[in-house]
């Protein structure tokens, strides 16, 4: 693990310190660094991680729905709404 990323870890963690649930989403490696230093600073949090792409605004939404069983309507683009 870099230097770099040795000190943003803890500044993530701060960031999530309410939170009891999370998903990971998104390409690269750090995804993976981030889950395990969680996994040892936060080992009751409920962590998940999902590797993608470069996900756009309505997949990171879908997968937050999907991974948090959340049932309402998709909020419609602008090209859309027409």
């Amino acid at each position: 693990m870099s230097r770099k990323t040795r000190h943003f870890l803890p500044q993530v963690a701060k960031s999530v310190e309410a939170c009891n649930d999370l998903l990971i989403l998104g390409p690269g490696l750090e995804k993976t660094a981030l889950l395990h230093y969680l996994q040892a600073a936060r080992p009751g949090m409920g962590l998940r991680l999902e590797a993608s792409g470069q996900p756009s605004d309505a997949e990171i939404i879908a997968a937050g729905r999907k991974h948090f069983r959340l049932d309402w309507p998709t909020p419609m683009s602008p090209d859309e709404a027409g």
